[in-house]
């Protein structure tokens, strides 16, 4: 069997070809505003998290160290994708997609909801139950791949420290 033979970086599903499995990722992330395949032909591959307390070490004499404690200060996360040309052949809902390159609908998303634009804060669902808030202040793309026409991108976040 031939795939792709003639459209590259298109995208199609394969229905009772190969053995059923099943595919876990540490965590199953979820963005709101959402960032779909169905609507940005884009899928969230990584993300990096860091968070710090804000406290203040004094060294005293006789090796006293007092630690004062202010709460916790503001943390980034970066959020990585892979963003495809093409739908899946079979998609009825093909034509709803933001432009057609496979950059522009995720450059559309944050320009959409950058820090500058939107007033609250995007929300970020680790697994189940975490959940962070935070402002999109930058994102970067390149085209890893001109032949298949494949993109990744990522998002930066400023994160609010969790209650």
């Amino acid at each position: 069997m031939i795939l792709f033979a003639n459209r590259p970086g298109s995208v199609i599903a394969l229905r009772g070809v190969g053995a059923p499995a099943t595919i876990q990722s540490f965590a199953q992330v979820h963005v709101e505003p959402l960032i779909s395949y169905r609507l940005h032909r884009s899928i969230i591959t990584s993300i990096a998290i860091s968070q710090q307390a804000n406290a203040q070490f004094m060294h005293t004499l006789g090796s006293m160290v007092y630690i004062y404690a202010f709460g916790d200060r503001i943390g980034t996360m970066k959020l990585g994708g892979l963003s495809f040309p093409e739908t899946c052949h079979d998609r009825p809902d093909a034509e709803n997609v933001v432009g057609n390159g496979s950059l522009e609908p995720m450059l559309a998303w944050f320009e959409q909801h950058k820090v500058n634009r939107r007033q609250r804060p995007v929300r970020i669902t680790i697994g189940r139950q975490t959940t962070l808030e935070g402002f999109v202040t930058a994102f970067t793309a390149q085209i890893t791949s001109a032949e298949n026409r494949l993109a990744e991108w990522s998002l930066e976040l400023a994160t609010l420290p969790q209650e």
